[in-house]
């Protein structure tokens, strides 16, 4: 099992722009840039330099290749995904780049130029809301209006060729130990066992774990755990003292730690919601339904 994410592109430009309501995802990359705005609600957003609660208004760039997992706090959230392809960059450079936008570090960029960008996305979503005559002409100039402002207003730095080694190697290295977590989360799963059948070290692991700001070896199998377990919940009537078991938990007291940590709720206020809001288990991104007329609201608030 690989957590590549493939982006499906429209025909006329290599982007896909996207308004939902994210449950949360487990831990992926992909090959395209990731570009997060919030419009409403709290996300928190875990990459290889740290975790970040991205509230409205916030700005967070990924870069490509770049490990990275999401999650909602504190109830529904409305969010704007723009991914592109490095190929449109490189249709100008040669090199490849990583880019600085991040609303919620400790060295965000200027108001300024954040309002400047959160207008061009905000423009490019009612674009595809509304479908004026043009609007895909409006939409692939907004596209490299983007990438002219990752030049003209943020910070940036070219990769290197052994930059790039090292995060294939990364990449490689973190989909060994997912393919044998998803194997055996179930069971009594101990990293000593799993570093013998791998061929991975310890400390390898805790590198690989770091890039993926993940917190430990156990907070990677408790992921797979409570989504397992959410997939029981919402599709049968099983005991939740037998579902904790059959998800790889010791003790039921164990398994309600995990899953409020995670989801923020309990499993029966989970099991309790309509099924209509619960996103797909299986999915590396998990959406859930939104009001669409709040979200072009909130929308075209950016361009007053």
């Amino acid at each position: 099992m690989s957590e590549l994410e493939y982006i499906d592109y429209p025909k006329e430009i290599p982007m896909k722009l996207m308004v939902v309501n994210m449950d949360s995802s487990c831990p992926h990359w992909h090959w395209e840039y990731e570009l997060y705005f919030v419009l409403k609600g709290n996300l928190k957003i875990h990459k290889s330099d740290g975790s970040f609660l991205a509230k409205a208004g916030d700005l967070i760039l990924l870069n490509s290749k770049e490990i990275h997992s999401m999650q909602a706090v504190d109830g529904d959230n409305i969010s704007l995904f723009l991914q592109f392809s490095p190929d449109l960059i490189k249709q100008v450079y040669p090199s490849s780049f990583d880019f600085d936008i991040n609303t919620v570090s400790n060295n965000p960029p200027s108001k300024e130029k954040v309002r400047n960008l959160q207008q061009i996305l905000a423009r490019m979503a009612l674009l595809i809301i509304e479908k004026p005559d043009g609007y895909k002409f409006s939409l692939t100039s907004d596209m490299y209006l983007v990438i002219a402002s990752l030049f003209h207003d943020f910070r940036y730095t070219p990769t290197s060729n052994s930059e790039k080694d090292s995060s294939k190697e990364t990449l490689e290295d973190f989909e060994a130990i997912q393919k044998y977590v998803t194997s055996n989360f179930k069971t009594d799963i101990k990293e000593s066992d799993m570093c013998h059948q791998i061929g991975m070290s310890r400390t390898k692991v805790y590198e690989v774990m770091k890039a993926a700001d993940m917190d430990s070896f156990r907070s990677l199998i408790n992921y797979y755990r409570i989504e397992y377990a959410k997939k029981q919940l919402s599709n049968t009537k099983d005991p939740i003292s037998l579902i904790a078991s059959e998800s790889g938990f010791v003790s039921d007291s164990s398994f309600f730690r995990a899953f409020k940590s995670l989801t923020g709720i309990s499993p029966n206020a989970y099991r309790d919601k309509p099924k209509s809001d619960k996103p797909d288990y299986g999915a590396i991104q998990g959406y859930i339904p939104y009001s669409s007329s709040e979200a072009e609201r909130l929308l075209k608030q950016y361009l007053k």
